[in-house]
């Protein structure tokens, strides 16, 4: 794993409303996810939408990956909880697209309690005209002609997974082999069989006899990319899980735990709430590794090895100084997701004043890539600077305005194209091309 170079981004295209005064909270996105093939991207905002995005395949060189508008969808309505008498939102929560083994699209789309399984298929809207007999001989069949009015995609929910959450779905995460997934909330993981809305089986449960004793909720699972018995799922006291059924049905003994540490002596605070996980990836093409990332940086881990992590690479460490501050407002609690590169030699992370960071695993190297409109199409967009021991020289972030947040992001499942949300839009980069001059 050495001599990973720096990836220069170019700047595809900006897709959302640009007008503040059109934009309300229902635009926001908060889910965002390719599809297996890349050539689909799809968004969930608070509003219960699915928006789904098609890659433009043109016939021409191009120095860059382009996506439009394909078709949009209502998820998830509001709902209420009459036992626990509290509003149910209908905003999706995780997106997870299923293996395409036939021509239709589907999709599982979350909420705080129910899941959906959706089916994309295209539509034909048919008008039919009244015909009259034309011809005075008896048995004449005259069929009445037909044209089409309307074409478009439409959804269907095929399925519905619910009931099975006391607490608010985090993630969902489909199995290698397709049959399964994962879903997540505060104190429980599940695993559903794709075909079977009415069974599924907590394989983890971290709520202890008396709620009161409470200090630790789960905030994220995700399955192996090719392995369907292995599984992750992270905490907020710091810790990862690492987890293989088929040794034993209790988590507690089949799981390998890896935990971030605190110096002692550098303890304050607000330490334990740095140190929670708010997302965790494997690595491709490197099945002994995983990455997490907590507040302040990304964290790689070896499975074989339960001892403290590889690396640190520090990412939104500029705002240390400031924890007091954030912890006010609350911005202390922002979770930024990670994701890796198809080759699994680079992360994709977010930090504030609207930047997304593409960090090799070796900690060398940062391109930076600002997720606003005004960027030129097609021209090189990215910053790269080198860290030198723990933190880079400058990431020229000065005083970071937390309202410009990129919180979710996702990798292409074979190309270095990346998509960063920001509010309520998106922003495509993908890798700086040489094209052929003859």
């Amino acid at each position: 794993m050495t001599g990973i170079p720096a990836i220069n981004w170019v700047y595809a295209n900006g897709l959302g409303e640009r007008d503040p005064a059109s934009i309300t909270d229902h635009d926001v996105l908060t889910s965002i996810e390719f599809d297996r093939t890349g050539e689909f991207l799809s968004v969930g905002d608070k509003g219960g939408r699915v928006i789904v995005f098609k890659r433009i395949r043109s016939k021409k060189k191009s120095r860059v990956s382009d996506f439009e508008y394909f078709t949009e969808f209502q998820s998830h309505e509001p709902g209420f909880d009459y036992l626990k008498s509290a509003e149910i939102e209908e905003k999706i929560n995780s997106i997870e697209w299923i293996n395409n083994k036939c021509s239709s699209l589907q999709l599982l789309s979350a909420n705080d309690k129910t899941i959906k399984l959706w089916r994309l298929f295209y539509n034909k809207k048919k008008k039919y005209q009244s015909c009259e007999k034309l011809s005075a001989k008896s048995g004449d069949i005259v069929f009445p002609k037909s044209e089409v009015v309307e074409e478009d995609w439409d959804a269907m929910c095929r399925k519905e997974f619910s009931n099975a959450h006391n607490y608010h779905i985090n993630s969902v995460s489909l199995s290698a082999d397709g049959e399964h997934f994962l879903s997540a909330d505060d104190l429980r993981v599940n695993i559903w069989n794709i075909e079977n809305t009415k069974t599924t089986f907590s394989i983890v449960d971290i709520k202890p006899p008396n709620i009161d004793d409470l200090n630790e909720v789960i905030t994220h699972a995700e399955f192996h990319p090719s392995n369907s018995d292995m599984f992750l799922f992270t905490s907020s006291k710091g810790c990862a899980h690492l987890c293989d059924p088929r040794e034993n049905t209790s988590f507690e003994k089949c799981a390998t735990k890896f935990e971030i540490t605190i110096d002692p002596a550098k303890k304050h605070f607000f330490s334990e709430i740095i140190s929670s996980i708010s997302s965790a990836t494997f690595l491709p093409n490197k099945d002994n590794y995983f990455v997490t990332r907590d507040y302040l940086s990304v964290k790689l881990w070896d499975i074989r090895s339960n001892a403290k992590y590889v690396k640190t690479i520090n990412v939104t460490d500029y705002v240390e100084k400031k924890l007091c501050d954030l912890y006010e407002n609350e911005s202390v609690f922002d979770k930024f997701e990670v994701n890796a590169s198809p080759c699994g030699n680079y992360l994709l992370t977010g930090s504030y004043n609207n930047n997304a960071h593409v960090i090799d695993i070796e900690g060398t190297n940062n391109s930076t890539v600002e997720s606003v409109f005004g960027n030129k199409r097609g021209k090189l967009s990215s910053k790269v600077r080198k860290y030198n021991g723990k933190k880079i020289p400058s990431l020229g972030e000065g005083t970071p305005d937390l309202k410009k947040k990129s919180l979710l992001n996702a990798y292409h499942p074979s190309e270095n194209v990346v998509a960063v949300a920001n509010h309520n839009c998106i922003f495509i980069f993908n890798q700086e091309r040489k094209l052929n001059k003859h």
